[in-house]
């Protein structure tokens, strides 16, 4: 924890995209879990789904690059932060899915396990260097919240903000 306690806000976020990155790889097999346990739903297709992958990790790290180079470090940690709770929301289904399907999730790992406790330590930091309030979080957990009730509302159904996510990749 001390390696990390050495590193600059403005260079620690970069961790955000990376995490993500390597979680989006983890996930480059999940279509065949998906059809298995969503059996009912529409297939998620694989070639748009891999674009989609590839593009939203493309497009993390550019939002991480043009935060760190163009705001004040105020603006960063809550841009970035802002950024990190739609993973953060995303390693909170794919942990409940791992416990609700019991069976691997692909994705798990690198969203939960690896995720997760990343993004704890980046709001962490940017609480500890007064970059941003306390109060903040808690808005901040708005979002990854709604997300995390509506899959445990549509249990072994694909949650809406799913569906439409997926209408969106097969429209490519």
């Amino acid at each position: 924890m001390k390696r990390l306690d050495k590193i600059p806000f403005n260079k620690l976020i970069w961790l955000i995209p990376i995490v993500y990155l390597l979680h989006e790889l983890e996930e480059w097999y999940i279509f065949e879990w998906w059809s298995n346990v969503f059996p009912d739903s529409a297939p998620l297709p694989e070639f748009a789904g891999r674009v989609w992958l590839l593009a939203s990790s493309a497009f993390g790290f550019i939002l991480i690059g043009l935060f760190s180079y163009f705001m004040n470090p105020k603006t960063v940690a809550i841009s970035s932060l802002i950024l990190a709770s739609l993973p953060f929301a995303n390693g909170l289904q794919h942990l409940y899915w791992l416990f609700y399907f019991s069976t691997y999730t692909p994705g798990v790992i690198f969203a939960s396990f690896i995720g997760i406790p990343v993004t704890i330590y980046i709001a962490w930091r940017a609480i500890s260097e007064n970059l941003i309030k306390k109060r903040f979080i808690l808005l901040l957990l708005i979002f990854p919240i709604y997300i995390f009730h509506e899959v445990i509302m549509a249990g072994d159904q694909v949650p809406n903000s799913m569906k439409i996510l997926i209408e969106f990749i097969s429209s490519f």
